[in-house]
């Protein structure tokens, strides 16, 4: 099984983050890591990390202890027992029509050589052609618009790069 580089990167910044996070645990005996040891860990690491990096770094020592527990080294796993914590989910706020129309003039004058097509899409978005990859007829030529994302969805910044729209004649 092969981890691509950016996984692993990602789980080495949280074992990183763990380490710094828990003064001593590089330097202990893993059977000498006690359940009340890892409790004062996680209500401490909870109160400055995020709810996703919170849940990942548990996720990581629960593991570590796991690996333990199958060599033989341990019994149980002291950290089974900790909570998880919720994730939030984002407030999703689309422009209003005023800043969605401003949007739009900046993309036509963005300076790309397909501003003004894109900023002509996005202008008529009430048509039936919202979904990924769908032909479009415009002023009789064929256009095929590859978008990253919905702009339903879009941010003001992301819209304002619209220009990553890619259009095809």
């Amino acid at each position: 099984m092969t981890i691509k580089p950016t996984t692993r990167h990602y789980w080495n910044q949280i074992f990183v983050a763990l380490l710094k996070s828990w003064p001593g645990l590089r330097d202990r005996e893993i059977r000498r890591v006690t359940k009340t040891d890892c409790e004062e860990w996680a209500r401490a690491f909870r109160k400055v990390a995020s709810p996703t990096r919170y849940n990942n770094t548990l996720g990581g020592l629960r593991h570590v202890f796991e690996v333990a527990i199958e060599a033989a080294i341990i019994y149980g796993n002291p950290a089974e027992k900790l909570e998880r914590v919720p994730v939030r989910t984002k407030q999703l706020t689309l422009p209003s029509g005023e800043q969605f129309l401003q949007l739009v003039d900046a993309v036509e004058h963005a300076g790309a050589w397909c501003s003004r097509d894109c900023a002509d899409f996005v202008r008529d978005w009430r048509s039936p052609v919202a979904e990924k990859g769908r032909p479009v007829r415009s002023h009789g030529a064929m256009w095929t618009l590859m978008l990253e994302k919905s702009l339903c969805a879009a941010t003001p910044k992301r819209l304002q790069r619209i220009g990553q729209c890619v259009v095809y004649r």
